[in-house]
């Protein structure tokens, strides 16, 4: 289980069993199984939306962030009709 103190210090839980239906970055990464830097990084590359900014900050809806681990990067990688 995810745990990290929050900006006030206070520790927080994050329970991938049923997480919260919107997450900040580092909830977010945790919930992706991502460190939070590699997180921001996929998202700069496209890999995950951007989040929704509200007044409390950026936040992902785990909706969307389901989403995006299950369609993955679809561009294919290699070319498996070509002779070695």
């Amino acid at each position: 289980m995810g745990q990290h103190a929050n900006i006030t210090g206070e520790i927080r839980h994050l329970s991938p069993a049923y997480p919260p239906f919107r997450m900040k970055a580092q909830d977010a990464a945790y919930y992706c199984g991502m460190s939070t830097s590699a997180f921001l990084r996929a998202v700069d590359c496209g890999k995950f939306p951007k989040g929704i900014k509200t007044t409390g900050g950026r936040f992902w809806l785990r909706g969307e962030l389901e989403r995006a681990m299950v369609e993955g990067d679809t561009d294919p990688q290699h070319d498996f009709t070509q002779k070695i």
